[in-house]
C-alpha cells in the first residue's frame, strides 16, 4: 500500500535519520521513534497517517552530547508506549517525556542523571542493555531506561513520581517490564532480568 524508507527520511536537508523501532498503530496513526547519530546523536518521534504514510507532524526527543563513532556498533531500539491519549518515550539518554498523541505537544518531561556504559560495546550487549519500552497501567507509568539506575513508578496526566526503586547491581540489572498482573491488592508490576521480581504497583513494596 506504501512504503517510507528510513533513507529517504531526510525532513531538514541534512543526514537521513534511522527508525528506533517498530511503529506503534492507535486509532488510524503510525508512531514511529527515528535517530541519527551525526553531528550528535539527536532523537525525534514522527506521527504518520496509517492508511497514506504521510507525515502529520514530527517532535524532536533531545539531542545528545557525545556520538557514536562511525566504527562502533550502537544499537537501540526505543519504543513508544500509549495511554490515556499521551505518547511515552524514554529516551535511554537522561529523559522520560510524555506527549500529546493528537499533536505532538510535550506535556511533561522527567530528567534524571544518566549513566554512561563502561564500554561503548556495552551499548549493543543485551545482557546490559534490555528492551524496556515505558508500561502504561491504570493512569501509571513504569520506567526502567537502560542508562538510569532507578525504576520509577510516575502518574502519567503529570509526571509526578510516585515512587522509585533502585537498580540491582549491574550485573542483575532488570532488562524486561512483563506487565502487571492481577492479585496481591493493587496488582503487581513484574520485572526480569536475571531474576523475577514483583512489586505492588501503588507502593512498590
Amino acid at each position: 500500500v506504501w512504503k517510507l524508507s528510513a533513507d529517504d527520511w531526510n525532513m531538514d536537508g541534512e543526514r537521513p535519520w534511522r527508525f528506533e523501532g517498530s511503529p506503534l498503530v492507535v486509532e488510524g496513526r503510525a508512531y514511529v521513534v527515528h535517530s541519527r547519530r551525526r553531528p550528535q546523536m539527536e532523537f525525534a518521534i514522527s506521527c504518520l497517517d496509517a492508511a497514506t504514510g504521510e507525515r502529520v507532524w514530527t517532535r524532536n526527543i533531545g539531542t545528545g552530547r557525545t556520538s557514536a563513532e562511525d566504527h562502533q556498533n550502537r544499537v537501540s531500539h526505543l519504543l513508544p508506549t500509549f495511554g490515556a491519549g499521551r505518547l511515552f518515550v524514554t529516551t535511554d539518554a537522561g529523559a522520560i517525556m510524555a506527549f500529546d498523541a493528537r499533536d505532538g505537544r510535550v506535556e511533561w518531561a522527567h530528567v534524571y542523571e544518566s549513566r554512561s556504559p563502561d564500554e561503548a560495546i556495552d551499548q549493543s550487549d543485551q545482557t546490559k542493555q534490555g528492551l524496556v519500552p515505558p508500561m502504561f497501567h491504570e493512569g501509571l507509568l513504569f520506567v526502567a531506561p537502560n542508562d538510569g539506575n532507578r525504576l520509577w513508578c510516575i502518574e502519567a496526566d503529570s509526571g509526578r513520581v510516585r515512587w522509585q526503586k533502585p537498580q540491582p547491581a549491574r550485573g542483575d540489572r532488570w532488562r524486561h517490564l512483563l506487565g502487571v498482573a492481577a492479585g496481591g491488592g493493587n496488582g503487581q508490576l513484574i520485572v526480569s532480568g536475571n531474576s523475577l521480581r514483583a512489586f505492588d504497583v501503588e507502593t512498590g513494596r
